[in-house]
């Protein structure tokens, strides 16, 4: 029960195609990233080996309102499915939209993200992080004007 719950949750988000709530979901950002780490196959973390993901990341363009993601590097854009978390009011998740075409889609969105917070008073750098599954990036966002 509880899986269908989330499912229809998450379908209702793709079908509606819009970010939720805040001034922060008009505006697109600019990312740099500062610091990966990869999983190895013996279960330990490796700085070494997670750097070369970092180059993958820098510059991404992130635009929240229509879940926009671009990567300079390749040229790929994807779309994703924006949902603004019940934690603060400044942070986001995407997942992937195209997940949801394919079997375990729950599973999928849980290891293949970006969560965003976005800037306030008290933090005023917005933050991002790139899970997934073996590799984690984490970096800084500029609003692009």
């Amino acid at each position: 029960m509880r899986i269908f719950v989330l499912l229809s949750a998450i379908l209702t988000l793709i079908i509606s195609g819009s970010a939720l709530a805040r001034d922060d979901t008009d505006k697109t950002y600019r990312c740099t990233a500062k610091d990966a780490v990869d999983v190895q196959d013996d279960g330990t973390i490796s700085a070494l080996v997670g750097k070369a993901f970092l180059k993958d990341y820098d510059k991404m363009v992130i635009d929240l309102k229509t879940g926009r993601v671009t990567y300079p590097l390749t040229g790929v854009r994807e779309e994703r499915v924006v949902q603004q978390t019940g934690v603060f009011n400044n942070e986001y998740v995407l997942v992937p939209s195209s997940i949801f075409h394919r079997n375990k889609a729950v599973a999928n969105a849980a290891t293949d993200f970006i969560r965003m917070r976005t800037a306030t008073s008290s933090q005023p750098q917005t933050l991002f992080m790139v899970f997934s599954l073996s590799y984690l990036v984490t970096g800084t966002c500029e609003i692009v004007p």
